[in-house]
C-alpha cells in the first residue's frame, strides 16, 4: 500500500535501475502526490529510468533528456512550459490531474501528446462535494463553533438545518465528477437537474432527471436547492456565475463548487452573500490559491472553504493514479491510443519551442 504524501521541496531525486532491453526511457515525476506509487508502479517499465524531482528550478535540466512528464496542475507552472516546449526530446506530458485548464494557460508545445488523470478522482471529488453540501444543510459550521464554546444551544438550528430528501439538485457540468454527484444526490434522496453545454433530451444520465444547455442557467438556477459545479474552466465558463446568475438562486439554495475558482466572480459572490443570498456556500477552490488571508471569504459563518483537497482519496487513489501512469506511458510506447489523451487544437494552448 502507498500512502498520498507530500514531497519536501529539495529537489530529492529517486533513481531506478534500467531494465537490459529496448531503447532507454527517461521519466520525470514532478508530482506532490503520490510520487512513491507512481515511482514503484513505473519502474516496471522495460530499460525505463525514473526520477522524482521536488526541485523546479532543476526540471529544464531533467526535461532536455527525458520522453516523458508526469506532473500535475500546481507543478505545471509557466517556467516548467517553456524548458517542455525547449525539449525536443520530450514525447508526452502525464498530468495526474483531471483539469487541463492549467496547459491551456501555460501552453503546450505543438506535437507534445497530453494525457490527464481523468476520471480517477471522481469518487472522491464527489464524496467532498457532497460533504460540504451536507455540512451546510446541517449547520455542521455552526455546530462546531458551539462545540469551541462548549455551547449546549438549540437556538434557530431547527429552523436553518434541512433536509436534503425531496430537494432538488442543479449540477453544473456532467462529466464523470458531476455524474458521481448526481448518483450520490440521488442516494440521499434528492431530484438531479443536470447542466451542459447543450440540452440532451432524454437526459442521457440514470441519476439526472433533464440536461439544459447553458441557455437555460438562470432558469435552473431559480428551481434548484442546491447547485454544484464540476465543470472545467475554459474561456466560455470563466465566470460563468455572476451577479445576474447568483440573483436568480433561491434565498435558501446551497452553494458548491469543487471545479475551479474562477467559474464564480468572486466579487459578486461576495456581494451575494452579504446580502444573504445564497444561503450557503461551500468551495474547495478559489480564483488564487492559496486563498488569501485578507480574503472576505473567510469571514461568512455560512460559508466553507477547504483548500482544494476533494480529489484526495487515500492509499486507493495513489494506486488508480500509479497504474493509469503506466498503462499510458506503455501505450504511448507501443503507439496504441492515450487513456484521456487532451488535443489541444486552440492557438492559444501552444507554446512555441524556445519562446
Amino acid at each position: 500500500m502507498y500512502a498520498v504524501r507530500f514531497l519536501p521541496f529539495a529537489g530529492t531525486k529517486y533513481a531506478m535501475p534500467a531494465r537490459a532491453y529496448g531503447m532507454k526511457l527517461h521519466v520525470v515525476i514532478h508530482v506532490d502526490i503520490a510520487a512513491d506509487a507512481i515511482l514503484a508502479r513505473c519502474a516496471g517499465l522495460p530499460n525505463a529510468r525514473m526520477i522524482v524531482e521536488t526541485d523546479p528550478a532543476a526540471m529544464p535540466g531533467h526535461l532536455a533528456n527525458s520522453e516523458v512528464l508526469i506532473t500535475q496542475n500546481s507543478r505545471y507552472t509557466e517556467a516548467v512550459a517553456r524548458a517542455a516546449a525547449a525539449s525536443p526530446k520530450l514525447k508526452l506530458i502525464q498530468s495526474i490531474t483531471s483539469g487541463s485548464d492549467v496547459f491551456q494557460r501555460h501552453g503546450v508545445r505543438p506535437g507534445l501528446r497530453l494525457a490527464t488523470g481523468g476520471d480517477v478522482w471522481a469518487p472522491s471529488v464527489a464524496q467532498h462535494a457532497m460533504a460540504l453540501l451536507l455540512a451546510l444543510a446541517r449547520r455542521v459550521p455552526q455546530l462546531e463553533r458551539q462545540r469551541q464554546r462548549a455551547a449546549w444551544d438549540r437556538t434557530n438550528l431547527g429552523v436553518d438545518m434541512v433536509s436534503l430528501t425531496g430537494k432538488r439538485m442543479l449540477v453544473i457540468g456532467l462529466g464523470a465528477i458531476g455524474r458521481a454527484v448526481a448518483g450520490l444526490a440521488k442516494a440521499f434522496g434528492m431530484s438531479v437537474a443536470g447542466l451542459g453545454r447543450a440540452a440532451r433530451t432524454p437526459a442521457p444520465h440514470e441519476n439526472v432527471e433533464r440536461v439544459s444547455g447553458i441557455a437555460d442557467l438562470r432558469a435552473e438556477l431559480a428551481q434548484a436547492d442546491a447547485v454544484v459545479i464540476a465543470l472545467p474552466l475554459d474561456a466560455t465558463t470563466r465566470h460563468m456565475i455572476g451577479r445576474d446568475e447568483l440573483a436568480a438562486m433561491k434565498p435558501q439554495a446551497l452553494l458548491v463548487n469543487v471545479a475551479r475558482g474562477e467559474i464564480i466572480d468572486e466579487a459578486a459572490l461576495v456581494n451575494a452573500l452579504e446580502a444573504g443570498r445564497p444561503h450557503g456556500f461551500a468551495t474547495d477552490v478559489a480564483a488564487q490559491e492559496p486563498l488569501p488571508a485578507t480574503s472576505p471569504l473567510w469571514r461568512f459563518e455560512n460559508a466553507i472553504v477547504s483548500p482544494h483537497v476533494a480529489g484526495y482519496g487515500g492509499n486507493e487513489t495513489a494506486k488508480q493514479l500509479a497504474e493509469l501512469c503506466f498503462a499510458n506511458i506503455r501505450r504511448w510506447r507501443e503507439g496504441t491510443a492515450l487513456a484521456n489523451e487532451i488535443s489541444p487544437t486552440a492557438p492559444a494552448f501552444f507554446v512555441p519551442a524556445g519562446a
